[in-house]
């Protein structure tokens, strides 16, 4: 007499049978969803309750307001929000992108109700233009500070009518490029802190001209450091009296003077 088959899938319930039977399974899983709710309620209370919610945002540690328009919008975006909802990572970014004229942006809770944003401010160094005016950082990002700077270069010979460029995007033009490498070198001679450099002129490409301390002064379109080192040592020269000069020639192996 032929034997009766068994279902296929007969021997694995049996298996799952004996497994949901044993006591010391059910305790894990009766743990596990212990846990598991421990956790949800745990996670919906500290993000509802009003002990987290944030009631100070401070900028680089204190509160005043250290950019253009800071406070008044982190309030609007972090104020009354619990500090724990908040991603930081997104929320820098967002800060980024809202404040262009911020060169860094880092972002931290100070418990249990203090959101700390920490910024670097971009700093204008050079105004280009003559009519429709822009301002640059080092790093040639256009800026818009509450102040312009008494003692800030001129970048003249290039103007944006039709195509002015947004606050925090990076001018490309070579010249305002080259201007900006001249003027480091100018700042990292300390000429700019002792004489007074009131013109970078770009209007020819290939012959760049600076005013320091009233003279003109003809820098072409490289070499910059060894003219740099020559210009210095002229306006340190006790025999030159730069207010007798028409304007100095650096594009030559010896630099001519021509005077008033």
């Amino acid at each position: 007499m032929a034997k009766k088959k068994q279902p296929k899938n007969s021997g694995m319930r049996a298996r799952l049978m004996k497994v949901f039977q044993n006591k010391r399974f059910l305790s894990m899983l009766a743990l596990m969803g212990l846990l598991t709710g421990v956790f949800f309620w745990t996670r919906y209370f500290l993000l509802n309750d009003s002990f987290f919610t944030i009631t100070d945002i401070t900028i680089n540690g204190q509160n005043d307001v250290s950019f253009t328009g800071g406070r008044e919008k982190l309030n609007d975006m972090y104020l009354r929000r619990n500090v724990l909802s908040i991603d930081l990572d997104h929320a820098t970014v967002m800060i980024a992108e809202s404040f262009p004229q911020l060169k860094s942006v880092e972002i931290r809770r100070i418990m249990p109700n203090t959101l700390d944003v920490d910024v670097m401010v971009r700093r204008p160094v050079a105004i280009i233009g003559t009519g429709n005016k822009v301002m640059v950082d080092r790093e040639a990002v256009v800026v818009t500070p509450a102040r312009i700077p008494v003692d800030i270069v001129r970048i003249t010979g290039i103007n944006f009518f039709l195509n002015r460029p947004r606050p925090g995007e990076k001018i490309k033009a070579r010249q305002v490029i080259q201007a900006l490498s001249l003027l480091d070198l100018l700042d990292r001679k300390n000429i700019t802190g002792r004489y007074d450099v009131l013109e970078i002129d770009v209007s020819d490409r290939n012959d760049l001209c600076l005013e320091v301390e009233g003279v003109r002064v003809k820098m072409g379109e490289g070499d910059f450091v060894r003219k740099i080192s020559r210009l210095q040592e002229m306006l340190e020269d006790p025999g030159i009296n730069m207010k007798g000069v028409e304007y100095i020639d650096l594009r030559f192996e010896e630099p001519v003077i021509s005077p008033k």
